[in-house]
């Protein structure tokens, strides 16, 4: 229940997010530059650049080693498949 006035609202609103219709909207396009683009706007802070490399390197040590137990998870879970 503590999320259902959230989703109604999304439901209602717009993907852009704005309520009202008029104007047109077009579909933005996110390329290899606007990565580019973006890293070196960050590059100027370096605490932001620290907290992305330390996400970045969190989510691949991690998940590298949570994705090879998953098989074992599975097991423990009743999974009777092939592994």
């Amino acid at each position: 229940m503590l999320y259902l006035p959230q989703i109604i609202w999304s439901f209602r609103v717009p993907y852009t997010g704005h309520r009202a219709e008029g104007g047109g909207s077009r579909a933005v396009r996110i390329g290899v530059r606007d990565l580019v683009r973006a890293v070196r706007e960050v590059s100027g802070n370096p605490a932001i650049l620290a907290m992305v490399l330390l996400v970045a390197a969190t989510s691949l040590f991690i998940g590298s080693g949570i994705q090879s137990n998953m098989p074992e998870f599975a097991r423990d879970l009743g999974d009777s498949g092939p592994v």
